[in-house]
This record gives structure tokens, C-alpha cells and sequence, in this order.
């Protein structure tokens, strides 16, 4: 059955032969981001949407609104750890695992998955370096553009430094994602590619991203949808992100997150063949 699933994964990934799965959970410029994209799980426009006639808020404000709908900087910034749990899966491969991640002040990161019948996926930033450990494909080292986009997505207080992480924003209108209306907004840093983010007009939530994954084999869009926001030590964070890609769908939910619990440091250390 193992082998099956291999061969699966191996067929879903054939215009990226090499690409892991564990490119897909940073994405989160990436969480996340599409070639043949599943209709029923993407972000639509609704075109005929009487808010669309609406003024528009600026970047700013809306940026602004999304970090007190999390909580506010002053709850946010006590945050010097994150530890988060949970169960993903992959459809329609059928395929399911855990997943667990671990962050530490200011950006380093380690998140691991195991995956029924294909083992142990894990990618780590150091805060320097960063790099892959992959039971399919083998152990790599990131660099370029790809390492720029980890750098990003390693930054534990991210969500509320959108501002300073990206060089511009547009607002480029509302659009309807599921049931809720979002406004669009459009990032850029640099040659990296642009980012849209969707956040809620009535909440301030972000509720869903796209964007381009920067793998060693190329480009790949990708886009996600964030949902299930729960209050912890007052601060709110997203239970659950279904990742996009023009292969297949993964479903992320965590079941635990935890602030400031102690982390192993030995977690983050690189290895000999990283600090060559």
C-alpha cells in the first residue's frame, strides 16, 4: 500500500519531480498557494457584489484592522514561542499523517510530518540557514529565492510586521471567498513573487492567500484557505488552512497551540553537511 501511495505522489508531482511535500507547509506567502485548481475549495470573485461599489480602505487600514482582530501588538509581541500540533492529509491520495511545528523569537522555525507509509518530513530554519529532510527525495540545503521565502515565513510575529516584511500593497477590490466577503490586497517584496492576501471586511481575518512557492524546480502557485480562528492568552490563530496546488489538496488541522513552552534548541541546529 506504501508503494502504491509512492507511486501516486510520484505521478501528482510529475511537473515538479523532485518537489516535496514539505515545500507546501510554508506557505502560509505560501500558507499558501494552484496549475488545475479544485473549484470547490477557491477563493471566487463575485463580480456582481453590490460591496464591490463600496470605497475601499486603504493597505494601511486594513493591515491595522488585522492586528486587533488578532489581538493587538502588545498581546502579539509577549509571544516568544509557538508549538503547535495536529493531523493532516492529502487528497485524493488518501493520504494522512501528523504534523508538528515549532517556532522560536524572532525566526527560527522547525516543523516536522510524518506521513502513514512515507515517514518523516522535516524543514528548519535556523535563522541563518535553512534545509529539508526528505525520505523520498533526499536532504537539501535552500538558497536563493526559496531561502527568501522561508526567511518570511520563519518570523514569529509575522502577521503583525506585514508592513515592514513587504515593500508595497494594493488594494485591488472585494471578492467573495466561501461565504464571506474579503478585501484583496496585493504584496510585493522584491523579485520575489507577489502575494495576495484576503482578509475579511468585517472581521479583519485573513481568511485566505495566493501566491507563487519557489521550489528548485520552478515556480508553482499556490493558494490557501485559513479558517477555524481560536482565541489563545488573547491573541487569535487559525486551526485549520487547506493548501492548494494544481496536484492535490492538503488539509491542515491542529488539534493543540501552545505560547511560551520551553523548546529544545537542539531543534534548530544545523547539521555538518548545512554549515559546509
Amino acid at each position: 500500500m506504501a508503494k502504491r501511495k509512492i507511486l501516486e505522489l510520484s505521478v501528482n508531482f510529475s511537473k515538479f519531480p523532485k518537489l516535496t511535500i514539505l515545500f507546501l507547509i510554508f506557505v502560509f506567502s505560501i500558507t499558501a498557494q494552484e496549475g488545475t485548481k479544485p473549484e470547490k475549495a477557491q477563493p471566487k470573485a463575485d463580480k456582481e457584489s453590490s460591496a464591490s461599489k463600496q470605497k475601499l480602505p486603504t493597505a494601511k487600514e486594513i493591515l491595522e484592522k488585522y492586528v486587533q482582530a488578532l489581538g493587538g501588538r502588545e498581546a502579539y509581541l509577549k509571544i516568544k514561542t509557538k508549538i503547535a500540533k495536529g493531523e493532516v492529509e492529502f487528497s485524493p491520495l488518501g493520504i494522512k499523517g501528523t504534523i508538528e511545528s515549532y517556532t522560536l523569537e524572532p525566526n527560527k522555525s522547525y516543523t516536522k510530518m510524518n506521513l502513514q507509509g512515507l515517514g518523516e518530513f522535516i524543514d528548519v530554519f535556523d535563522g541563518v540557514n535553512s534545509w529539508t529532510v526528505d525520505p523520498i527525495t533526499g536532504n537539501r540545503k535552500k538558497e536563493g529565492d526559496e531561502l527568501e521565502q522561508t526567511k518570511i515565513e520563519a518570523l514569529l510575529h509575522k502577521d503583525i510586521k506585514l508592513e515592514s516584511i513587504y515593500s508595497g500593497f494594493e488594494v485591488k477590490g472585494i471578492e467573495k471567498i466561501n461565504s464571506s466577503e474579503a478585501y484583496a490586497v496585493v504584496a510585493t517584496r522584491g523579485k520575489l513573487p507577489v502575494n495576495i492576501f484576503y482578509f475579511d471586511t468585517k472581521t479583519g481575518l485573513l481568511v485566505a492567500q495566493e501566491g507563487t512557492l519557489v521550489t528548485p524546480q520552478g515556480k508553482m502557485p499556490t493558494k490557501s484557505l485559513i479558517s477555524d480562528w481560536r482565541e489563545i492568552q488573547g491573541v487569535k490563530v487559525p486551526f485549520q488552512t487547506m493548501l492548494i496546488t494544481p496536484q492535490f489538496q492538503m488539509l491542515i488541522k491542529f488539534t493543540s497551540v501552545e505560547f511560551n513552552k520551553e523548546i529544545d534548541p537542539k531543534l534548530f541546529e544545523a547539521p555538518e553537511w548545512v554549515r559546509k
